[in-house]
Parts: structure tokens; sequence; C-alpha cells
């Protein structure tokens, strides 16, 4: 698998090792993101997702809010902070897959 060119690079330690996260900004709203797992020396394909992946909307947003969701579905507004957020976003999915699977 090829690696990402990252615009943006966070490292974050966790129970399951120590994990590179890169994002290479594609326009205004997408980007390409891809992990490698330092530890066990796994590194996942590159997905290319929304700027705001991950981020939970508001049901009835006030002003202040829409800015809020406004901001964080542009790819300027990407930063270290936001590579963790897309990393948690996708152990999320990982485990909710893993439950589907074995209990349903």
């Amino acid at each position: 698998m090829n690696k990402v060119n990252s615009d943006f690079t966070a490292v974050i330690k966790d129970e399951v090792g120590v994990h590179v996260l890169k994002c290479k900004i594609i326009d205004e709203q997408y980007l390409m993101f891809q992990m490698l797992n330092k530890t066990k020396n796994i590194l996942t394909p590159v997905f290319k997702i929304k700027a705001d992946f991950g981020g939970l909307k508001y049901v009835k947003p006030n002003t202040l809010q829409k800015e809020l969701e406004r901001k964080l579905s542009l790819t300027q507004n990407i930063n270290r902070q936001t590579l963790i957020m897309y990393y948690n976003q996708f152990k999320l999915q990982s485990l909710i897959t893993q439950y589907h699977c074995k209990y349903l």
C-alpha cells in the first residue's frame, strides 16, 4: 500500500500501540486519511473522508452552533486534534461492526 504524503500528522498512543495519523487535503471539504500502527507495523488503506467526519451534528442548532458546524466542515480548520477525532471515529465504527458481526 502507498503512504500518504501528509499535510498534517499526529501521533497517538493507546492500548493497541503507537499510531501515526496522516492526512492530505484534497479540496475545501475532503481529505485523504491514513493510519500507521508503528507497534504492529500495520498500514491502513487511504480513506477519502469529509472534513467533518465523526463530528456530531446539532439537532436544532442555534447561530453559534451553525457557525461551529460550518467551520468543522472545511479542511482549512484541520489540526492535530481533528486527526485524533478521525482516529477515534474509525475505532468506534470498528467496534460497532464487530458487535454487529458477533451478535446480529
